[in-house]
This record gives C-alpha cells, sequence and structure tokens, in this order.
C-alpha cells in the first residue's frame, strides 16, 4: 500500500495497459520471432511471507542467447528456494547478468545464489551515500571473489547493455569508482 505502488496502479489505468498476476512458471512471450521472454522464477504468490521484500517478484530476461536475472529486494531465503528449484531442474537460472538483490544489502546475493546463476556481470542500484550502506562490503567481496565485474548506479547512473539477442554488449567503459 504505498504510495509509489498506487501511483503504479493508477498509471495502468490512465495508460489502459494490460495488467497481470503472475505465479512462478509463467512464461510471458514478449516477441516470439526474435526469442524474447521473461521467466517468472518466483512471485510470492501462495506463500506466506513476513515482509515485502520477501515478495519480490524474480524473474529472468530473455533475449536469444542472452539472460538477465532481475531479483528486486529478495532475501537469501528466497534465493535458496529459487536456487533449490533450479537444481530440480525446474528451469534454467545460469544468467550473463544478475540484478544484485536489495541495493547489495548483506540480507541477499548469497554464495549459493551466486554459484547457481554465475553472472559475468552484476548491476548494484543503489543511491550514493544512501543512508542504509548499500551496497555493503560482504556482498562487493563475494562479487570480486567470485571474478564478476560490478556496475553501479551510484556511480555511473543508467547502465545500459545492449544485444541482438546473439551478442551482448557492456557499457562503454568500465570505471574503477563502481566497486567502491
Amino acid at each position: 500500500d504505498s504510495g509509489v505502488q498506487k501511483e503504479f496502479l493508477q498509471k495502468i489505468k490512465e495508460e489502459n495497459a494490460n495488467e497481470y498476476i503472475v505465479s512462478y512458471g509463467d512464461r510471458i512471450i514478449l516477441d516470439s520471432r526474435r526469442n524474447i521472454y521473461l521467466d517468472v522464477l518466483f512471485s510470492g504468490n501462495g506463500f506466506e511471507l513476513n515482509n515485502a521484500n520477501e515478495s519480490s517478484l524474480v524473474t529472468r530476461l530473455v533475449y536469444g542467447n542472452n539472460s538477465f536475472l532481475l531479483t528486486g529486494d529478495s532475501p537469501k531465503k528466497i534465493e535458496k528456494y529459487i536456487s533449490y528449484l533450479a537444481s530440480l531442474d525446474k528451469f534454467k537460472l545460469k544468467s550473463d547478468i544478475l540484478k544484485v538483490g536489495h541495493h547489495g544489502s548483506d540480507t541477499s546475493t548469497s554464495e549459493m545464489f551466486i554459484d547457481s546463476v554465475k553472472p559475468e556481470y552484476s548491476i548494484i542500484s543503489a543511491g550514493l551515500n544512501n543512508s542504509y550502506g548499500h551496497p555493503h562490503k560482504e556482498v562487493i567481496d563475494l562479487l570480486g571473489e567470485k571474478n564478476i565485474k560490478i556496475l553501479n548506479t551510484s556511480h555511473r547512473g543508467s547502465i545500459i547493455f545492449e544485444s541482438n539477442g546473439i551478442k551482448l554488449t557492456p557499457p562503454v567503459t568500465s570505471l574503477a569508482s563502481d566497486v567502491t
């Protein structure tokens, strides 16, 4: 019941946009000709959850050979659940790019999850000098230990990757300040 959610729902009405309630296992075909789809890996539907972060939508966007894992603010216990399902071959978790959970908080981005996703790049969406101290050092250190390139919006602003479904093109330059 946040102001952001109310505004979002109002925009859906104003724009007469399609609204979907998604559940685990749903696949939303965005462009069948170019093989672009969104897999729902976790939605919170059917679970008794303790807070809004636990009900974060987790999706995997696929465009041909390229994939992006979008985790919202999901905590480690949800990551563990998703990793478990992936280990049962329910879906593919490996992704080129991981949007790091909960702005780089140490409540997300467990080693087990990173080992399941095996991203080449990680994106941390956090404000510069935010009051929560995001991203946390533990997460930065873990990503560094796993040799995953870290891109941080607090230093770059918007981070844009380009893809033609075969080749993924990262942002033009890599900034040393991304990892701080």
